[in-house]
């Protein structure tokens, strides 16, 4: 019901336009994960086509402006001179932002920020879902019952659809678990599955290189920290997240030879940061740090700076790029309605 009514309204004469105007000087900062140069059932990649779809409206319709500059909006209150504006951000650092959205972004002269989990670069690592979903891709097809961190489980192998399936509850049940947790876990389950997890992550797993980052950094892309690890801050002692922070700067100062001012937050969610860590950026004085929705109750605050995820679906990117979305969050808060994500959604 929602998607038929975004799409008709969508497709109303100057609704998109009527939408801009009345939020122009809302920032959009855009978050994306995953690239693929061809259309995939998986939402979390943007296709190549997509992409340029998606970043050829921006050029039309809206001015990309760096992270410095929706900070110092965001902060001050200050128009930023700039209808529309937008800034585009990319998290992770896997491969395929090498190979699909730097070209692309380089062909429009457009900025991003790409905010590098820093042992992806060193090749050997991988991030702990791309384990799980390898498992649940390579496994011989069967229906197993697992015990997933004290929670029983059926999955289904043997169809296409339900190793998909499977990978998405597992690793949701894996998601808030201490690392160690996790980690023996995934090794319990590579046994249990007759597998051999490979040293190195296999192709479609890898990040970039240290070399390939430094090229983009050369050609124009941006940089900021995301952790040695990506794991959930708020779940670590604070002496272990301070590490993953100040860690993952220092690698990427001395691997780039160049101040990294900008970090974000793994996950992103209202139950993934708190006050001491946002303190601690203070202090090491970051520039700024990006949220992973739009989370409204920290006006001011240049540690929690919202931000829009980004899929392959074009009329969700229509709807939140021409601030019709804005716009229902905000009607939501005028009629005291909960316009943002809520904690609780994460403490499960």
């Amino acid at each position: 019901m929602k998607r038929r009514l975004q799409s008709l309204l969508l497709s109303t004469p100057m609704f998109e336009a009527f939408c801009r105007w009345l939020t122009r000087q809302h920032v959009r900062a855009l978050m994306y994960h995953r690239f693929s140069p061809r259309a995939t059932r998986d939402s979390r990649f943007v296709d190549a086509e997509t992409l340029a779809e998606q970043f050829d409206l921006l050029v039309a319709h809206h001015t990309t402006i760096s992270p410095d500059q929706h900070r110092d909006q965001h902060v001050d209150h200050q128009p930023v001179g700039a209808s529309c504006p937008v800034v585009i951000t990319i998290d992770d650092g896997y491969r395929d932002v090498l190979e699909v959205a730097h070209p692309l972004l380089r062909q429009r002269k457009l900025p991003a920020m790409l905010f590098m989990t820093t042992s992806l670069a060193d090749g050997s690592f991988w991030l702990w879902w791309d384990k799980i979903e390898y498992l649940m891709q390579e496994a011989p097809a069967a229906v197993h019952d697992l015990d997933v961190l004290g929670r029983s489980l059926s999955i289904d192998l043997t169809t296409p659809t339900g190793r998909r399936q499977a990978w998405s509850d597992v690793a949701d049940r894996c998601r808030f678990a201490p690392n160690a947790d996790k980690l023996s876990f995934i090794g319990e389950l590579a046994r249990r599955l007759g597998l051999e997890l490979p040293e190195a992550p296999p192709p479609g797993y890898q990040g970039v290189s240290w070399d390939e980052l430094r090229t983009m950094v050369d050609e124009g892309l941006l940089v900021g920290a995301h952790t040695v690890t990506h794991p959930i801050l708020s779940r670590l002692p604070l002496a272990e997240a301070v590490f993953e922070i100040d860690q993952s700067r220092a690698r990427l100062e001395e691997q780039l030879q160049r101040p990294i001012p900008w970090f974000c937050y793994p996950q992103g969610g209202p139950a993934d940061y708190n006050d001491q860590l946002c303190k601690h950026l203070d202090g090491a004085n970051f520039a700024g740090s990006y949220l992973a929705y739009q989370i409204s109750d920290h006006a001011g605050d240049p540690y929690r700076m919202p931000r829009y995820c980004v899929g392959s679906d074009m009329v969700e990117f229509r709807w939140m790029l021409c601030g019709a979305e804005f716009l229902i969050r905000r009607l939501k808060s005028f009629f005291g309605l909960q316009p943002d994500v809520s904690p609780q959604y994460w403490q499960s």
